[in-house]
């Protein structure tokens, strides 16, 4: 593969992974949503959406070091040790939109990220919320099972 295609795969690459992070965003953001609302509905729609979306994740990874190895082929050294920022280095003016994508790819995943921290928290919040009211439902007020089975 000559070096102008290998560029233009890479952006073509970068562009999948950049609106494969906002799907998982908007998927995430939901999530959050239906967890704030309580509708267990929405979250359930919302798991099977996230594992989709996930899934797709294991091929944008083969093309990923596929490209690096190419790349790294191109530039003698080790895949491992390149980064976006290594090969907009490497090709100088002949790096085409692959900055600008970089940037793009960089906030879309501190989007996700900073989302997915706040889902985290939510559920959290309302796991411990549940635990409590369970507890406080228990017939031992906490110490025993919720259940008891007679023999």
């Amino acid at each position: 593969m000559s070096l102008a295609s290998a560029v233009k795969e890479l952006e073509q690459y970068l562009e999948q992974e950049i609106e494969a992070q906002r799907q998982l965003h908007a998927v995430i953001a939901e999530q959050e949503r239906a967890v704030l609302r309580g509708d267990t509905a929405t979250l359930t729609g919302t798991a099977a959406e996230l594992e989709r979306e996930l899934s797709g994740g294991v091929a944008r990874e083969r093309i990923r070091r596929r490209l690096l190895e190419e790349f790294g082929t191109h530039f003698t050294v080790a895949p491992r040790t390149l980064t976006l920022s290594s090969i907009i280095e490497r090709l100088g003016p002949h790096a085409g939109r692959i900055g600008e994508l970089r940037q793009e790819l960089r906030e879309a995943t501190g989007e996700l990220m900073k989302t997915s921290r706040k889902l985290s928290s939510v559920a959290k919040y309302h796991q411990g919320i549940v635990s409590e009211v369970l507890t406080l439902l228990s017939p031992e007020g906490g110490e025993g099972a919720l259940v008891h089975v007679e023999a």
